[in-house]
């Protein structure tokens, strides 16, 4: 590897000291004694102020990407955040999330990162690669995880290609053969299912695949799992809306809380997320506020110490759950008011020590809308700040706890308006998507501004959106 002492002084303190990629970029394209060292150091990139807006493979993180790749990485981060500056953003191209049939299309799950999607088939759970164009994309589309049915989860990115979901699978999984159509009749249980997606065009021997063995978890609905968390999944209201279950899945070790909510009537919760640093659980709620009015919260509960402590066994992932029920209180809390008060603090930026809990856009007493993120302090207390004020109020909508997606798009006339956090995830940034001309009125339901990928669904000439289709736009 050459030696720093082959670049200027000036020039090392400028790029290990708030260097953007594109700084980096720019000198080791034009200067040989950096260019040789960025061909074969990483330690450029990974202390550059932006490096988390590269595009990386899903396979790849900053520190383990093949070294040569991060110039062209590099590049299409600018070009994206170039695109994303221009008055009109238009589309590089766009493809089907999946088949375009009625009835199937509208179930199909993108995976993050847009390139390819889950859908339901009769034999079981396919996949799509949607860089793949031919007359017949079903021909290319691999059986994944044959009888069983796809369940509307989260998604997790695990890093390395690999993304955690769970899903419904037949109890004799490895006898299922790949030409039995699903039997209605067989049991299924949800399982903690880890599937592999290669980065580069798929070939015979390089498509998706299960990673590792799934681990049954009986008596979870994967529909209302809200947040998983290595081995830790959050689940809510499986026997009753009341309760929300902390299970590790590998100990085979639950809580079960039965939240006192005070003189609240009615909350359901939409999503949650287990604090980074304390033994806290953060959830994202939905609460009925008398006489007439819903609102949402954000609580914070405890985790009492002790229940999950002491290393994790290898035992056979066949036994039962043994769940502890816990009577618990709200420990911190914010209830969104109906409107602005002068209290919300305004932040164009909001600091780097907050973590991002959730978005919802709220109106003062001028007329005005505000993007407004809820956040968490150093001190572990909860703040709302105001990102900005929006042109129309539809331009915002929250999307649930730590969400960086966007908003509802304005459709019409072939364009779309979205709001959404930049790559750094601490700003509000607005901009005006052109659709592809063949589309006709669409809705988004997320915007990636590091991949620049916009996944949309179209609805009818009514507005109607029970027969959606869904597609990726690249940018």
């Amino acid at each position: 590897m050459p030696s720093f002492s082959g670049m200027p002084h000036e020039m090392l303190l400028h790029i290990l000291n708030g260097a953007t990629v594109a700084d980096i970029l720019s000198v080791v394209l034009t200067s040989h004694s950096p260019y040789i060292l960025g061909r074969t150091s990483r330690v450029l990139w990974r202390n550059a102020a932006d490096h988390v807006i590269l595009p990386l493979p899903a396979e790849y993180n900053i520190d383990d990407v093949p070294i040569e790749r991060l110039f062209g990485l590099a590049l299409r981060a600018i070009s994206i955040a170039r695109s994303l500056r221009e008055l009109s953003i238009v589309p590089k191209r766009f493809s089907a999330a999946g088949p375009i049939e009625d009835g199937v299309m509208h179930s199909n799950m993108p995976v993050h990162g847009g390139r390819w999607s889950l859908y339901d088939s009769e034999h079981g759970i396919r996949c799509r690669d949607t860089n793949i164009r031919n007359e017949n994309p079903d021909d290319s589309d691999s059986l994944v995880l044959p009888g069983s049915s796809l369940s509307r989860s989260i998604v997790v990115d695990r890093g390395g290609g690999v993304f955690r979901s769970v899903q419904s699978m037949p109890v004799d999984q490895a006898q299922v053969e790949e030409q039995t159509p699903q039997d209605p009749q067989r049991l299924k249980i949800p399982h903690i299912v880890d599937i592999c997606f290669p980065n580069s065009f798929a070939t015979d021997n390089e498509v998706p695949h299960i990673s590792g063995r799934p681990i049954p978890i009986p008596g979870v609905d994967a529909e209302r799992v809200l947040s998983i968390t290595d081995s830790f999944m959050i689940i809510w209201g499986m026997n009753d809306p009341g309760f929300v279950y902390l299970l590790d899945y590998k100990r085979r070790i639950g809580i079960q809380y039965l939240l006192m909510a005070g003189s609240l009537s009615f909350f359901e919760f939409s999503s949650a997320q287990i604090h980074p640093s304390l033994p806290k659980l953060i959830l994202l709620v939905r609460v009925f506020r008398p006489p007439e009015t819903f609102t949402c919260a954000v609580w914070i509960i405890d985790i009492p110490p002790n229940v999950f402590s002491g290393p994790q066994p290898d035992v056979d992932t066949d036994i039962p759950i043994t769940w502890t029920p816990v009577e618990t209180t709200v420990t911190s809390e914010f209830l969104a008011p109906m409107n602005w008060t002068p209290d919300i603090s305004y932040f164009p930026e909001f600091p780097e020590s907050y973590t991002l809990l959730h978005q919802l856009s709220l109106r003062d007493s001028e007329g005005r809308t505000h993007a407004t993120v809820v956040c968490l302090t150093p001190d572990n207390t909860l703040v709302a700040a105001s990102l900005g004020h929006l042109h129309r109020p539809f331009e915002f909508v929250p999307r649930g706890v730590g969400s960086q997606s966007p908003t509802m798009g304005l459709w019409g006339d072939g364009i779309m308006i979205l709001s959404y956090f930049s790559c750094l995830g601490r700003t509000l940034e607005v901009g005006t998507f052109v659709l592809p001309t063949s589309m006709g009125s669409a809705v988004a339901t997320n915007f990636d501004p590091v991949q620049g990928k916009l996944i949309v669904e179209v609805v009818d000439s009514t507005g109607r959106t029970n027969l959606m289709s869904r597609f990726i736009i690249h940018y």
